[in-house]
């Protein structure tokens, strides 16, 4: 019975209460009415569930012919899935242009001391130590080498004259458009200082050009250099590199140029890149059709204590030799950093031309940051279907 009380039920509880107390037989109406109401609602709900396992259970059955219930009714949400390959947790592929390398930048280096007394020409021996032409021009370097006893120091543009018997002297005008940093520095006993020479046959007075020959005007190998602290040095170019040659002259009709007093610097170190530190690895399908896009995933692993910051995001390179090359920004800002020893999975697309053939392909990935390694792996390409066809994709290929 599932609809109220009936009448005949009632009254025979109602006159088994009348034997007894009027109180406790109505009270004892009410509990017994009470339970059965409850023993019912009861019942309702389990025909109520039962129908409801009934309504699903019997189509998933029906549906399952050919393949587990399990991939129907799955227990955890079904992961996300492209082209045969687990995209659960990586990060969306991002469609934009390869952003330019941001390097990281040493601190600046503070400029060497140079407050030591003015050198003078007694307390230095000179010579040319070396020569380098190029496209019309003749640089050559004089240095200087501190042979007194104390520091001393050369700065600044010296009074630099060439001379030679029956002509005009020359003097050096400052500033040489192919070098730039000279930096000068104190100078200990023993250590050197340089000065460069320059000479060009770019000028009216050349009217060949780099054509002509150097040889076509007169050569001066007498210089002097007129010291900060007092007194001249003299050198002769002949008595310098490649002596007797007759090329260690200055040919002059366009005029010399002089730098000022440098001192060699060593290159600062560069700061190491901890995106060089990140390795590489790739989830690729078995296959991708020709004329496709590969879905897969690029796995970035910090393996060092420290995390990596992907502040300076950098672009990547993703290549399949001998038609595929592409570059891509990476899309770091749902990561912002990789932890220790940790990996982050990005997503990635790459776009195969219809007449790629068929066979194994190797597929190369890398950050744009120098010093990093490749990730590499392999697909199969299957051939692109031909005009007038219809071809079902293959497992894990991307239609």
């Amino acid at each position: 019975m599932t609809g109220p009380m009936g009448s005949e039920e009632l009254r025979e509880l109602l006159r088994e209460a009348a034997a007894g107390p009027t109180t406790a037989g109505f009270e004892a109406v009410y509990r017994r009415v009470r339970r059965r109401r409850l023993l019912r609602r009861g019942t309702l709900l389990a025909l109520t569930a039962a129908v409801a396992a009934a309504a699903v259970t019997v189509p998933s059955v029906l549906l399952s012919a050919g393949q587990p219930p399990s991939r129907l009714l799955p227990a955890a949400p079904t992961p996300s899935t492209a082209a045969g390959v687990d995209l659960t947790g990586a990060v969306r592929w991002l469609d934009a242009p390869e952003p330019p390398y941001v390097p990281l930048t040493a601190a600046p280096t503070p400029p060497p001391a140079a407050d030591a007394r003015p050198c003078a020409a007694r307390d230095v021996t000179a010579g040319f130590a070396s020569r380098n032409g190029w496209g019309g021009h003749l640089d050559r370097e004089l240095t200087f080498r501190n042979v007194s006893s104390s520091t001393c120091v050369l700065i600044g543009f010296p009074q630099v004259t060439a001379s030679e018997p029956g002509q005009p002297d020359v003097h050096a005008k400052d500033g040489l458009l192919s070098f730039t940093g000279t930096v000068p520095a104190n100078m200990a006993p023993g250590q050197l200082t340089s000065l460069e020479l320059e000479t060009t046959i770019y000028c009216p007075a050349v009217p060949g050009g780099p054509e002509t020959e150097v040889t076509g005007g007169p050569v001066y190998e007498h210089i002097s250099v007129a010291m900060p602290g007092g007194g001249t040095v003299r050198l002769t170019a002949s008595a310098g590199v490649n002596p007797g040659d007759g090329t260690d002259g200055f040919e002059l009709r366009c005029g010399l140029r002089e730098t000022k007093f440098f001192v060699g610097q060593p290159e600062a170190p560069q700061p190491h890149d901890p995106l060089t530190d990140l390795q590489v690895s790739l989830e690729l399908p078995a296959t991708v059709r020709a004329g496709s896009t590969l879905s897969y995933v690029a796995d970035l692993t910090n393996p060092t204590g420290q995390p990596i910051s992907l502040a300076r995001c950098p672009g990547y390179l993703e290549f399949a030799p001998p038609k595929v090359k592409q570059v891509h920004a990476l899309n770091c800002a749902p990561v912002g950093a990789i932890a220790a020893h940790s990996t982050a999975r990005f997503e990635m697309q790459m776009m195969f031309p219809e007449d790629i053939p068929a066979g194994t392909l190797a597929v190369h990935w890398r950050l744009s940051v120098p010093g990093t390694s490749d990730g590499n792996g392999s697909v199969d390409v299957v051939a692109a279907p031909t005009s007038g066809t219809t071809a079902s994709a293959a497992p894990g290929v991307s239609k």
